[in-house]
């Protein structure tokens, strides 16, 4: 008799395995994935990643699938500071890190929220931040506390960038050769791996930019590529030489002008590279606004549009429902797939705030949207009480399965009430 009480509970146990993994299996691409967090989504209090449209949040994902964020939480004296978080796989909170799966950096002056962060080989955490009216550069241990072996106590400290107003845009990567480079307000700094000004580069380590840097990423020349995205929505990409200097060679005098301004950018395999921003995906209704959607933009390495993307070199894509899209991170997939993440909207936000989603959209590689995924290529995720808050996703990061992690903000409309802190999501990749 026991024996055979084993045998059931055994077959029970056997039969919820199938039954779970099945309904993986049937779950269409582009689902929230219910193994994370609760139900797909993950929100952390006493955060704030201070993103949006123009202010991009950080996320990077460590070589074990731990999911690190940065961006700032509030002292118990009102100020700012800068806060990092790492999670583990499932989304829970990683206790080895910081205090509770939390480390952040507080100072008199204010410190915070990161605009950059990057992983080291040997998995050590660069960020960036202003604090006070300053550049600082951290790096931070795989346990989060401050490296004392980087710069001074942990931080590179400097005023090349001037007066610097939290929160800023910018860029940070840690390149190939494990130099640090920094784009924010309209230079470039690049450190040593020590965290010491590189002299080698521009002048006494300082670059100069055309425009203000809303990000950058470094191409497998060497070469560095800064996005920018200017006034009334125009913006482009220039590119640097190894040292600093403007390369003329690309584009028009070193400079690939947009379509719409450009919020992230991003370096393919083949030599060729991305751009996502937002334009007008059509003509207003008499008395209306002008509807707006994602776009993305594919260049040649030379810094020529690819006129074999998407329709003449680019897709504009909008949400039904929504009058207003903005795409604002980017992602590749192992397959060649193209993920862009941002924000829908009944309305421009311009025009007074009211309830936004996390907004998703697949692209096969030549720029056509993926039917599989989501509904017709497109996912958005509404949170609060019937959808009723204001949230965006802002960054992006494919696991090495291919699901896609985001990070943004989930706030409630309500004059008053809290921030739900850094908030992600993961999405089925396939």
């Amino acid at each position: 008799m026991k024996s055979v009480t084993l045998a059931k509970h055994f077959a029970v146990f056997v039969l919820t395995l199938v039954l779970g993994s099945s309904t993986l299996l049937m779950a269409q691409a582009g689902s929230l994935d219910p193994t994370f967090g609760t139900g797909g989504i993950v929100t952390t209090p006493n955060t704030n990643t201070f993103c949006g449209q123009n202010i991009n949040c950080t996320l990077a994902i460590q070589t074990d699938g731990k999911i690190v964020a940065g961006g700032g939480a509030t002292q118990s004296n009102g100020g700012s500071e800068l806060a990092l978080a790492r999670y583990n796989t499932n989304g829970s909170l990683d206790s080895t890190f910081g205090n509770g799966g939390i480390a952040v950096f507080s100072s008199t002056s204010g410190s915070g929220p990161a605009f950059g962060l990057a992983l080291q080989i040997d998995g050590k955490i660069v960020v960036a931040a202003p604090v006070g009216f300053n550049l600082d550069v951290f790096r931070f241990n795989t346990n989060g506390t401050l490296d004392s072996s980087f710069g001074s106590g942990g931080v590179f400290s400097s005023t090349a960038a001037g007066h610097l107003f939290s929160p800023v845009t910018g860029g940070l990567a840690v390149l190939s050769t494990g130099k640090i480079l920094v784009a924010v307000g309209n230079v470039m700094i690049r450190l040593l791996s020590t965290g010491q000004i590189d002299s080698s580069f521009g002048t006494a380590g300082v670059a100069q930019l055309l425009t203000s840097a809303q990000t950058l990423a470094e191409l497998s020349s060497g070469k560095t590529l800064v996005a920018s995205a200017f006034t009334f929505s125009t913006g482009g990409a220039a590119r640097y030489n190894v040292n600093g200097i403007l390369d003329t060679a690309f584009g028009v005098s070193g400079q690939a002008p947009s379509f719409g301004g450009v919020a992230a950018i991003l370096p393919l395999s083949s030599g060729k590279f991305l751009v996502a921003g937002t334009l007008a995906s059509g003509t207003p209704a008499a008395g209306g606004t002008t509807p707006q959607g994602f776009v993305l933009t594919r260049f040649n390495g030379n810094g020529t549009i690819d006129g074999t993307f998407g329709i003449h070199g680019a897709v504009v894509t909008a949400f039904p429902g929504n009058g207003f899209a903005a795409a604002v991170a980017l992602g590749v997939q192992s397959s060649g797939d193209i993920v862009a993440a941002g924000v829908a909207e009944a309305k421009n936000p311009a025009f007074g705030a009211e309830p936004s989603d996390f907004a998703l959209a697949r692209y096969t590689p030549n720029g056509v949207l993926d039917t599989t995924f989501g509904t017709n290529g497109l996912v958005t995720t509404a949170f609060g009480t019937n959808g009723g808050n204001g949230a965006a996703a802002s960054a992006l990061a494919i696991q090495s399965d291919g699901n896609i992690v985001v990070l943004g903000y989930d706030n409630s409309l309500t004059f008053g009430s809290p921030s739900n802190g850094f908030t992600l999501a993961r999405y089925l990749g396939q």
